[in-house]
C-alpha cells in the first residue's frame, strides 16, 4: 500500500464561501485539467502540495505547465456559469530542497506558487474569510498523532512524518484526488471579527488500491506552521 495523493459527502460551495481558494490546472492537457487546490496568501503569491509539481523521476515540473483560477466554484476550465473568475499563468514554483516526493515520505509537502498576474481583492477573492465538479466544502476533526497512527494502517506509518496532522473519520467527509494542494483553515477571532486561519495543506491519504476515494480513512496535513521560514523567505 502506498499514499495516495489526493470530497465526499461535501457540501457545495457559494460564491464568495471560500475567497482564498485557487483551483490549479495542468496546461498540457486540453482542455486544461483541474489537478489540485490551493491558498491565495497575497496578490501573487498561493501555497499548495509540492507533489502536485512532482514527477515519478523526483523531478519538478516547470511552471510554464500550470495556471491558477481565483473565485472559481465548477471544474471545468471555462464554465459559462461562472463570471469574474481570475485566471494567472504560473510565473515559478518554489519548493523546500529537501522534498523528494516518495522518496522522503512527502515530508514538507508544501509549494508556493508565484503568480504571473497578480489578482484584485473582491468579496469572492481575498486571502482569507469570514464567517465534485463543484467547489465543496468538508469539515474534518482534527486527530493528534497517536489517534492517527492507531487508525491507520502500517504501511502508511512512513507518510505520517514530523511535519504533519491528520484530520477525518469513518463518518466525515472525505477527500479525494483533484483536493490535493487545498487548505485546511481554523475559525479565530481577530480583534472581535471572526475570520480563517490557513493551518495546514492536504497531502496524503491511505491507498485504497483501486485508487477510488475512500471515506473510512484519514488525511494527512502539511503544517503550515512547521514552514514558516521558507513561507516567509520567498513573501512578496
Amino acid at each position: 500500500m502506498e499514499g495516495d495523493q489526493l470530497i465526499i459527502n461535501g457540501t457545495s460551495a457559494k460564491r464568495g464561501d471560500l475567497p482564498w481558494h485557487a483551483a490549479i490546472y495542468d496546461k498540457t492537457k486540453s482542455p486544461y485539467e483541474q489537478i489540485c487546490g490551493g491558498s491565495l496568501i497575497s496578490k501573487t503569491l498561493v501555497i499548495s502540495a509540492a507533489h502536485c509539481f512532482w514527477t515519478d523521476l523526483e523531478k519538478q515540473l516547470p511552471a510554464r505547465n500550470f495556471a491558477a483560477v481565483l473565485g472559481k466554484l465548477y471544474r471545468p476550465w471555462n464554465d459559462p456559469n461562472e463570471v469574474d473568475v481570475q485566471k494567472s499563468d504560473v510565473r515559478e514554483i518554489k519548493l523546500p530542497p529537501r522534498f523528494r516526493g516518495a522518496a522522503s515520505s512527502f515530508q514538507e509537502d508544501l509549494a508556493l506558487l508565484v503568480l504571473g498576474t497578480p489578482v484584485e481583492y473582491r468579496s469572492y477573492v481575498l486571502p482569507d474569510g469570514k464567517a465534485s465538479p463543484v467547489l465543496k466544502v468538508a469539515e474534518l476533526p482534527f486527530l493528534d498523532v497517536d489517534r492517527c497512527y492507531a487508525d491507520s494502517p502500517p504501511s502508511f506509518y512512513k507518510f505520517i512524518t514530523a511535519d504533519k496532522f491528520c484530520a477525518g473519520s469513518s463518518n466525515s467527509p472525505a477527500l479525494c484526488k483533484g483536493d490535493s494542494g487545498g487548505g485546511l483553515v481554523f475559525a479565530s477571532y481577530d480583534r472581535g471579527e471572526e475570520r480563517y486561519f490557513l493551518r495546514g495543506v492536504v497531502s496524503t491519504a491511505p491507498n485504497s488500491g483501486d485508487h477510488a476515494c475512500n471515506a473510512f480513512v484519514h488525511t494527512t496535513f502539511t503544517q503550515i506552521s512547521k514552514h514558516q521560514a521558507f513561507i516567509l523567505e520567498h513573501w512578496n
